[in-house]
């Protein structure tokens, strides 16, 4: 990444002019100070308007010593152009309809236009200090056409995010801005889209989808790249008000606030001036309140000027100055209103100094006002009274949420705060608190993940998650395929015949089909780590199985074996693509690291099918799945120890995660094919898996050795798959995945067809095997790149596991059947030719929806869970230092 460029409505500057010159300073704020971290480890450039209208002659010297002294770069604009685009459309049509209040909306064409021409402005200030690999990250609803201004206007490979600070609205409410699909469609030219929380991403989805017509998951491939939409809470960082707690400034500000208040209640609240607030609802509460009760009690209200060039918020401050005025004139001195801004040590104390804060949205984007006083209370006992419809009442799970309309309920929870015992305000106090440390920063992700070091570069990080994860590859390849050669000769040992061997297999299938399935799926909501030690212990138990000479053991043991096949498939790729997600690296190294594992997965079974046969020359059958045993040990204590946790969303129910996998196969038929051409493809492979050793000796002919050295065959047969993975970088750097993939199934079937045409050549039908293994040595890290594109990661296992169904029903009826050898051999033609129909019909809509995916080896940052700036701040979170743009 070359930079960052910054780009928000308002540059963090104050402008003054003074006798014909301009002086300026920085001014404080939420975003300046969460961006802090960032430019002291990134090259980073902000670019926005300065707030104030410049002469022409003085624009460019005045840039220039702007950006020269502070690093930032206005983009000027005239009172009339700032006026039309900032007041009248930005904050006169969007802000109220993004937050449902379409009642008071005066559109005009010209609002429109001087949007679109500001938007251009800052589009053509972008473009001029744009590089190569730069990432912008826009801020918020006055900039909401710059994502498609800049992408058409450059073909520099360059990461645009988008972060919108707002609530977004229903399809219904939000279409009714004139210009609404052509808002939605260019945000969609951004590499990621990023909203404050889950409801607002999903009305976002389904406004796309109802103006645009198009299917939008968590990605989405729209007019030829790929667009992740994402949710993220943007926190506070505790750790400054704690500071500030300490300092002796605000030591002082509580011993004033404790002198004037003295023998009564605190009440407080800390609001911008706007309609979206409640203020007057807030009152009229409280009034009733007064009402009722005769408590000693004073209510400090922090009202912040905002946007008092607008008559609507103008007039708002004058009622709410009017209600508590008539409050105080009603009941006494109950009222203390501030209509401006309090420096942050005062806030600070004030916070810490209240018994009861009151946060009376109607609607908001988050409202970190509740973060701030959750923290200052820490080790105190105030009570926060939240409105259902605050952005972060999704996020604090408190009893004391209530209805803003309903006065007489806001007026109810006030009493009982105020008279609540000391053990239940501190019990409420410290759940919220608990959340507070959750979502302390937009870095949490990364400063949790042992794989991150704030120094470190992308390259780095993705080295590191590549080690642990090939490390923890070896561990489950080696178990697996050591007794790999011999599954079939064990059963044949114990003196078991071919169909009952084949009814071994069947449980095997049926137990991952029936049960396997739906354990792996729950990974999603109990963590893929923890599936990958439950793993382990499945497949101790099947290997255990074969000291027991008992026929009703080994066909129990079957159940614990497809169990551990389906977590196997499953969770290790689910685990890694969220982790790869996680980290903000790039799609490049996750091809690469895809490929890295196939390499390491077909090496082990090489080297695991060497060592195998010697083992059971010295040893008897069951040794190498005593050793296989001592590595699954080893795996466990290596994957606790390196390996971080993650979910898909732990906090959806298991049907939840099946109700939205099943929807996903419903609404994008993409999905499905992939989910059939797979299935075939991997039938086939199952089937190769039961079937090549009875194939092998039934031959009479051109023999290889007598008695067939199994453990070689398996080894040769590992060994063009590894190949065939090696082959995978060269082709897929020509080709599409989509493209290559029907050759592939293709030259399967060839190979698989040698068996139909010379049933008794043993060399000839080990060489077909041999081509036939080189292609599912493509086939490997090609599928799993593919599926990492089409399948959402908060349902990967389960839908992951969803498309194994099909296959896993296709070796069933197989098995269960007990065809002939020719007959299989008919069949494995049906199923490869049949993926590779399914494979050539996905290919097409591809190309008739011009939505073609992205080349494998195509770099583009595939970040998927937060902002890069946010990634790379880790331990400098964005601190409140100004109550005015924190209380947004």
């Amino acid at each position: 990444m070359s930079k960052i460029i910054n780009v928000s409505n308002r540059l963090p500057i104050t402008i003054v002019k003074d006798d014909q010159r301009y002086t300026f300073k920085e001014s404080s704020g939420g975003l300046k100070s969460g961006l802090e971290g960032v430019k002291e480890t990134i090259d980073f450039l902000w670019i926005g308007w300065p707030g104030l209208a410049v002469e022409k002659s003085m624009e460019k010297p005045l840039e220039q010593e702007i950006k020269d002294k502070l690093g930032y770069l206005p983009v000027f604009m005239s009172e009339e152009l700032a006026d039309l685009y900032y007041t009248k459309y930005s904050n006169g049509i969007l802000w109220p309809v993004l937050h449902n209040f379409i009642f008071d909306c005066d559109y005009q064409e010209k609002y429109f236009n001087a949007y679109v021409k500001v938007n251009e402005l800052f589009a053509k200030k972008v473009l001029e200090v744009l590089e190569e690999d730069d990432f912008v990250w826009i801020h918020d609803y006055h900039l909401m056409l710059l994502p498609k201004l800049i992408r058409e206007k450059t073909k520099k490979s360059v990461t645009i995010a988008f972060f919108l600070h707002t609530n977004w609205p229903s399809p219904e409410i939000f279409r009714i801005i004139p210009q609404a699909k052509q808002i939605c469609d260019s945000l969609l030219y951004a590499d990621l889209v990023g909203f404050h929380l889950l409801k607002y991403k999903s009305n976002f989805t389904h406004t796309c989808e109802d103006l645009l017509n198009t299917k939008v998951h968590d990605v989405i491939y729209y007019k030829g790249h790929m667009v992740k939409i994402r949710n993220l809470v943007l926190g506070i960082q505790p750790n400054k008000i704690f500071d500030t707690i300490d300092s002796e400034k605000t030591k002082i500000d509580m011993a004033k606030i404790a002198e004037k208040y003295k023998g009564k209640k605190l009440i407080i609240g800390v609001d911008r001036i706007d309609y979206i607030k409640g203020l007057d609802l807030k009152f009229k509460a409280y009034d009733l309140f007064l009402e009722n009760n005769k408590e000693a009690v004073i209510f400090e209200q922090i009202a912040i000027p905002s946007r008092e060039d607008i008559s609507t918020y103008k007039n708002y401050e004058i009622r709410i100055s009017t209600a508590c005025n008539s409050i105080n004139d009603k009941h006494g001195r109950v009222v203390e209103y501030r209509h401006e801004s309090v420096d942050f040590n005062y806030l600070v104390a004030l916070y810490r100094s209240a018994d009861v804060c009151i946060i009376s949205s109607l609607v908001d984007g988050l409202n970190l006002v509740a973060f701030e006083y959750i923290a200052a209370q820490r080790d105190r006992s105030g009570v926060l009274l939240l409105s259902k419809f605050a952005g972060c009442s999704s996020v604090f799970n408190t009893p004391m949420q209530f209805n803003p309309m309903d006065c007489s309920e806001l007026a109810r929870l006030i009493k009982k705060a105020l008279e609540m015992p000391e053990i239940e305000r501190k019990r409420i106090q410290q759940n919220l608190f608990k959340v507070i440390k959750a979502v302390m920063s937009v870095a949490v992700a990364v400063d949790d993940n042992p794989l991150v070091d704030v120094n470190s570069s992308p390259e780095k990080v993705a080295k590191r998650l590549q080690v642990i994860f090939l490390i923890g590859n070896l561990f489950v390849a080696a178990a697996n395929h050591l007794p790999g050669a011999y599954r079939y000769a064990i059963y044949q040992s114990h003196g078991i015949n071919r169909s009952t061997i084949e009814l071994f297999y069947v449980g095997y299938y049926a137990s991952t089909l029936l049960i396997g399935t739906f354990i792996a799926s729950l990974a999603d909501k109990f963590g893929r780590r923890l599936a990958c030690i439950f793993f382990a212990v499945f497949y101790i138990l099947y290997c255990l199985s074969f000291h027991f000479n008992l026929l009703w053991v080994l066909a129990i043991a079957t159940v614990p074996w497809g169990i551990a096949s389906a977590l196997d498939q499953t969770v290790l790729e689910s685990w890694l693509i969220t982790e790869h997600r996680a980290l903000s690296l790039d799609s490049q190294s996750l091809k690469r690291i895809l490929g890295n594992t196939s390499v390491v997965k077909i090496l082990t079974s090489i080297g695991m099918a060497f060592i195998s046969q010697p083992l059971v020359q010295y040893f008897g059958y069951t040794a190498p799945f005593d050793v296989a045993i001592g590595i699954l040990f080893i795996m466990v204590i290596f994957i606790l120890l390196t390996w971080k946790e993650n979910y898909g969303n732990k906090d959806t129910s298991s049907r939840t995660s099946f109700v939205a996998a099943t929807k996903i196969l419903r609404t994008d038929f993409r999905v499905v094919l992939l989910g059939l051409s797979s299935s075939f493809f991997e039938t086939a492979v199952y089937i190769h898996g039961i079937q090549w050793t009875p194939i092998l000796q039934s031959a009479k002919s051109l023999i290889i050795h007598d008695p067939i050295p199994l453990g070689y065959c398996f080894a040769g047969q590992v060994l063009f798959r590894f190949i065939g993975t090696s082959a995978f970088a060269k082709i897929a750097k020509h080709f599409r995945a989509e493209s290559f993939m029907i050759v592939v199934f293709l030259l399967s079937a060839a190979g698989l067809s040698v068996p139909l045409f010379a049933p008794d050549a043993q060399w000839p039908i080990l060489i077909g095997f041999f081509l036939y293994e080189f292609c599912v040595g493509v086939y490997r890290p090609s599928m799993s790149y593919l599926k990492s594109q089409y399948i959402p990661d908060e349902v990967r296992a389960t839908l992951m596991n969803y498309m194994r169904i099909p296959q896993l029903l296709l070796v069933l009826a197989i098995l269960l059947s007990h065809f002939s050898l020719f007959v299989v051999y008919i069949l494995w033609m049906c199923m490869l030719l049949l993926a590779m129909i399914f494979m050539i019909v996905l290919r097409s809509l591809k190309v008739s929806d011009k939505e073609p995916s992205p080349p494998v080896t195509q770099v583009a940052n595939d970040d998927s869970s937060a902002f890069l700036p946010e990634t790379k701040q880790s331990k400098t979170s964005p601190p409140v230092t100004n109550v005015q743009e924190t209380t947004l």
